[in-house]
Order: structure tokens, then C-alpha cells, then sequence
């Protein structure tokens, strides 16, 4: 590993769960960072299957060294525990008693830059309370956080950061930032991550600053306001880096974003675990009190679709021109996407044959309603989930 640059004062933390077949190239990605973290700080939140030794066994091979004591078995692999100060895990189980697990340090290194390497085990663990815990186990000012099925574009650190530290920011006034999110870019690998990424994710031209809410897969902030405002929410199991944001800014915090600090996602793989991760973000709409709006409009548009579709079929189908601005308004950005998605060549090599092109586009236009009413399907069934079981946390 070439020597890079130390970034004082900043901690990169991550959680993973069952990412083995994409955490090498995230490491990747984070170890080739034109600048470095001081510390990498790690929770794997009870994998069972190779994440974690894949993580060890790439730290160790890159570090040429190692502090592993006290041997531990996790799934049947062998790998040390380290003593450290303890931080209890919050768990309920369905009878809501409490139960307390300590995190083990299963393993840590210093990479030949400097930079400090902490690998955290904490089984039955909620992402929320897996970044809380790789926190409350960093030491530095401002922490950085992604997520294992990631890459990080080279200058990702630099540009996540760049808001509070560099001097052409410190020459104005108006830069006393807290938080500074950046923007995901989708890794497209098949037809479905394409559409897919027309259906759900904006252009930079689309996002206003003002109402700009990160995902905590690319989003940096200064310690302080992670402590003010209670840290992630760890009753929440999905959407807890939104209540974050809503959190941050009741409380009066700026969040800054920075379309120049790049992420790329990988997206999912079926449409069984699209629909399941549009459920769980509703649920957690729900239980967290967010986008109350959205979810009314989204049930509203729903509802008269499906009056109009009635009306075309017993009185006449002219009723189904009414569908004809409904339509408009529900698939305009996504159609607008076609050509920035599928030209972009820095989501991937999806389309491989310029050939393919057109028959993709054409595609694209017939698909994506389609898509778009699925995962509409899916945010309506978790949101009314989310409302019926949300005194359940």
C-alpha cells in the first residue's frame, strides 16, 4: 500500500453484516483514498458467512502485522479478542426485555500510513446501533461513515471533509458547517439496476440544497452533533440515518451537500429484495414520524388510479385519458434519467455494445412504470406496517 497523506481528526466508521461478496472492493476503494483517516473503526453487526475474516485477513496482509490476543471462535472460525472498555448493545426481543452485549475487538493494526485499523464484533446488532458503537470507539473530532457494500471514489475523504478544514472554505464565513453529505451513484451491473436507478435516484441538477438529506452511506460530521442530538436512533432498525437528519436539523444544524464527494452503490439484485428494502425504508418512515406528506400523497395518487381504472371499466375506457397527467407527473423524472443513466459510463459497463443502446432506452420506457408502481406497492404495505406495529418500538 503506497503511502497517503493522515487527515488529523478524522475517523472513517463503517458497519457490515453478511458482505462478503462485496466488502474486498470497498476496502479497496477506502485504502486508496488520496488522503486517510486517522483510525478505520469497523462493526460487523454477527455475519455468518465470511465478511469478517475477509476484513481481517485483508487488514492483516496489507499491515504485515497484527495485535489479535485471547483467542475466540465466531462461526466456527478462530480469531483473538482484544480487552477493551465496555459499551453495552441495546436488543430487544419480542417479549421487549433488555439485554446487554458487549462488543469484542476482535482485531487491530496500524497501516504503514499511520492509520489506526479497529475491527469490532457486535452480533445481533442494528445497523444504528452498530454505527453508535464504532463511534463511541473512534477518538476523532469528525467521523466519516459509509457502508461495506460501497466504493468510495478516490478523493471521496478529501471532498466529504473539505468543509471544515481547508482554507480556500475558511476564507468565507459562511462554512461553519457541521454535517456534509455527499452523492450516490448507482453501480449498474444489469438491466435492473439501470431502471432501477431511474426510478430512485436523482440528478445533482435534482437535488435542492435546502432540503438536502443524506444518506449515511456518504455523510461526514464533527462529533459534537452527533452527541447533541442523541446519537442514531437505535429503536429503529431501517431509516435511522433519515430520523438522524431530521434530528440534526430540529435541532438546528446545516447539513451541507457537496455533489463532488462521490459514492457508488451497489444496488439490489432481485425484485424480491427491492420490494423487501422499500418495505423496511417505509416501516421505518413510520415508526420515525418522517414523510408523513409523501405517503399521503403516494396512498391519495393510488386511490384515484384506482377510481379512474374502475370508472374506464364500468361507465367507459375515455375515463382512462384522466391517467394521462397522473401519468405525466409520476414518471416525468424517471424518463428524464434514461440517457443520463444509461450513457453514464462511470456507473459501470452495463452497456457494453453501442448496439444495445436503443433496445435498452425502448426498454426502459416500458419498464419503468412498472417499476415505479412495484416499489410504490412496497412503500405503501411497510408505511401501514410501520403505523400499526410502531408502538412496538
Amino acid at each position: 500500500m503506497e503511502k497517503a497523506k493522515i487527515l488529523k481528526d478524522v475517523s472513517f466508521i463503517t458497519t457490515v453484516f453478511n458482505e462478503e461478496k462485496s466488502v474486498l472492493l470497498f476496502l479497496e476503494s477506502l485504502v486508496s483514498q488520496t488522503l486517510m483517516p486517522e483510525e478505520i473503526v469497523i462493526v460487523d453487526g454477527g455475519s455468518d458467512d465470511n465478511t469478517l475474516n475477509l476484513i481481517i485477513e485483508y487488514f492483516s496482509k496489507i499491515s504485515g502485522s497484527s495485535s489479535l490476543k485471547k483467542k475466540i471462535s465466531i462461526n466456527g472460525i478462530v480469531y483473538y479478542e482484544k480487552e477493551v472498555p465496555f459499551h453495552g448493545i441495546y436488543n430487544s426481543d419480542k417479549s421487549h426485555t433488555a439485554s446487554y452485549i458487549p462488543e469484542k475487538l476482535v482485531f487491530e493494526t496500524f497501516l504503514a500510513c499511520g492509520t489506526d485499523v479497529k475491527i469490532f464484533y457486535a452480533p445481533f446488532t442494528k445497523i444504528s446501533q452498530g454505527r453508535n458503537i464504532a463511534i463511541k470507539n473512534s477518538t476523532a473530532k469528525f467521523i466519516c461513515v459509509s457502508d461495506g457494500g460501497c466504493r468510495l471514489k478516490p478523493n471521496w475523504l478529501y471532498e466529504i471533509t473539505k468543509y471544515y478544514f481547508f482554507d480556500f472554505i475558511k476564507k468565507t464565513d459562511e462554512y461553519d458547517l457541521d454535517v456534509t453529505g455527499g452523492y450516490n451513484l448507482p453501480y449498474i451491473k444489469k438491466f435492473l439496476h439501470a431502471v432501477l436507478s431511474m426510478c430512485i435516484l436523482p440528478k445533482k441538477s435534482e437535488i435542492d440544497k435546502r432540503k438536502f438529506m443524506p444518506s449515511s452511506r456518504n455523510i461526514s460530521f464533527k462529533r459534537k452533533v452527533w452527541e447533541a442530538v442523541g446519537e442514531y436512533p437505535e429503536y429503529m432498525d431501517y431509516g435511522e440515518d433519515m430520523k438522524f437528519n431530521f434530528n440534526l436539523k430540529n435541532a438546528g444544524y446545516k447539513i451541507e451537500f457537496n455533489p463532488d464527494a462521490h459514492i457508488y452503490w451497489n444496488l439490489r439484485d432481485n425484485l424480491n429484495s427491492v420490494f423487501k428494502q422499500f418495505f423496511r425504508y417505509s416501516k421505518g418512515d413510520a415508526i420515525g414520524r418522517m414523510y408523513s406528506y409523501r405517503h399521503i400523497i403516494r396512498f391519495f395518487s393510488f386511490f384515484v388510479f384506482l377510481i379512474i381504472v374502475s370508472a374506464s371499466a364500468v361507465l367507459s375506457p375515455w375515463y382512462l385519458l384522466l391517467l394521462v397527467p397522473l401519468f405525466i407527473f409520476y414518471s416525468y423524472r424517471p424518463y428524464s434519467r434514461i440517457n443520463y443513466i444509461l450513457n453514464n459510463q462511470q456507473m459501470g459497463e452495463f452497456v457494453k455494445n453501442k448496439k444495445n443502446l436503443n433496445v435498452y432506452k425502448v426498454l426502459s420506457i416500458f419498464s419503468i412504470p412498472l417499476l415505479l408502481l412495484y416499489i410504490d406497492a412496497a412503500k405503501l404495505s411497510g408505511y401501514f406496517y410501520g403505523l400499526a406495529f410502531w408502538k412496538k418500538y
